[in-house]
Parts: structure tokens; sequence; C-alpha cells
């Protein structure tokens, strides 16, 4: 190996295992809330549970399963509430559900079967509640029970194009960082004008494509 390679290899793998405890502290995170919410549901502490479940839901990695299993325990939290006629409970836990799962979007939306669930419910609910108001008032429990429906199905997804834009360019003037590092020094730490200018100019490109990307999603 080349002696100017070995400051990137050292970065690649800094990069790597920096990547790999990310995901291995995902899962024991994950894995750790869901089991609390079901020690706390065997004492029969629901709203514990739920804080647990929540946060088991947020520790989101892709096939995991963590989440559509603690998704589902939280779910049979909400309906007890409802049979027991604590609604404001039941609609409090249905849209805590439904907000943990849409914390964790990106270019898809995680547990979107759970999500469509929470929407029915909430929009019931809400459609129960007592009117805020007399145009409200006017109207049926089936249209206000659709009108909250729409509200609720109205997507707001960031915007995939711009995200893609987001993403390239963070990871862009990151590795242009790296580079002004590497290249833009000698070993001796002497600055090297052409190599820094190019990763500078570099840099700023992709760091302006990012404050764009962000601006659009």
């Amino acid at each position: 190996m080349k002696p100017a390679d070995k400051p990137l290899a050292l970065i690649t793998g800094a990069i790597l295992l920096l990547a790999f405890g990310c995901v291995i502290k995902v899962v024991l995170n994950a894995y750790g809330e869901l089991s609390q919410g079901k020690q706390s549901l065997e004492e029969n502490k629901l709203a514990r549970a739920a804080i647990h479940f929540d946060r088991a839901i947020r520790w989101h990695l892709p096939f995991l399963g963590t989440a559509d299993e603690a998704a589902g325990q939280m779910f049979k939290i909400a309906e007890l509430y409802e049979k027991k006629g604590f609604e404001e409970k039941a609609l409090e836990m249905y849209r805590s559900l439904r907000g943990a799962f849409y914390s964790t979007r990106s270019f898809f939306t995680p547990g979107q079967e759970w999500i469509d669930r929470c929407n029915d419910k909430i929009a019931t609910l809400m459609a129960r509640a007592p009117a805020t108001a007399p145009a409200i008032a006017a109207r049926s429990f089936e249209q206000r029970r659709d009108d909250n429906l729409k509200r609720l199905t109205r997507d707001r997804s960031p915007h995939t194009g711009w995200a893609l834009v987001a993403e390239a360019g963070f990871f862009g003037w990151v590795l242009c960082l790296v580079g002004l590092i590497i290249q833009g020094f000698t070993p001796r730490g002497e600055f090297r004008r052409r190599p820094a200018v190019f990763w500078s100019l570099a840099f700023a490109l992709f760091f302006t494509m990012w404050g764009y990307g962000l601006s659009g999603v």
C-alpha cells in the first residue's frame, strides 16, 4: 500500500466501523424496548408498555421485524382502551402509533398497513367527539368521518427526487471533505494548492446541492 493510500484506508475503515456500530445500536435498542414493553404489559402497566413499543418502532431497520410486533401490541392496547370507553386515551394511542411509523419514513413509508388501520380508527373516534363548531355539528357522523379520513390520508411524504438530491449532496460533500484532507495537504502538513482548490470547489458544489435538496423535500 502506498503511503498516500493509508489515510484513505483508515478513514474508509472508520466509516464502515461507525456504520456497523450504528446498525448494532439500532438492533439492540429495538429488541430492548420491545422486551421492556412486553414486561410492562405483563405487569398491566399499559401506558408504560405503549411508550416502550413506540420507541421500538422508532428504532427502525428494514426487515428487522420488531416494529411490526411492537405495532401489533400497541394497537391491542389502543383497542382495549376503546372497548373500556377511554376514547381519548385510545385516540392518543392510535395517533402515537401512526406518528411512530411516519417518523421513520424516507423513500418509502414503513408500516403502511398499520397507518391505514390507525387512520380508520382516528377518523371514527374524531367523528364521535363533540363538534367544535356549528358547521361541523350540522354534518352527519359519516360525513365527519369521511372528512377526517381524507385529511389523514392526504399524501405528505417527502419528494423522492429532492430526497435523492439531498442524499447525493450530503455524501458528496462528506467525501470531498475527506479528499481535501487527504490530498490537499502533504504528510508533513504542507498545503497543496491545486488539489485543495479542486476539492474545495467540489465541496461547495455538493454542499449547495445538499441545501437545495433539503429545501425541495
